[in-house]
């Protein structure tokens, strides 16, 4: 086969450090939208990207050449560094370390979404 494929539906969770209740609705109308676009950049697809005040759903469409790890590593760096730069009252904003990662079917990504 000369050509890779790949069709990985991932649901990500991850938290705000110690679970704080850091995601203000201002915080998070903006939040969201750049963490999309930084998704997009790295060539995955969104499903939903949304949550409380202290964690954050993902439910995207993984590309063949991307890694989970390599993913959330860029998505926590530069969103953490954006919040402080443009939101400079929440200087101890910052992600767990760890995150949850959950293959879904196809089949169920309207039960997650819906989550």
């Amino acid at each position: 086969m000369p050509h890779s494929f790949a069709s990985l539906l991932v649901h990500v969770i991850f938290s705000t450090e110690d679970r704080a209740s850091d995601l203000s609705p201002e915080l998070a109308a903006r939040l969201f939208p750049y963490l999309a676009g930084i998704v997009r950049e790295r060539k995955v697809v969104s499903l939903i990207m949304n949550g409380p005040a202290d964690h954050v759903h993902l439910l995207v469409y993984v590309a063949a050449t991307e890694s989970i790890a390599d993913l959330l590593r860029v998505v926590k760096t530069n969103s953490s560094r954006s919040v402080h730069e443009q939101f400079p009252e929440h200087k101890r904003f910052g992600w767990q370390a760890g995150y949850g990662a959950f293959t879904v079917s196809g089949s169920r990504a309207a039960d997650v979404t819906d989550y």
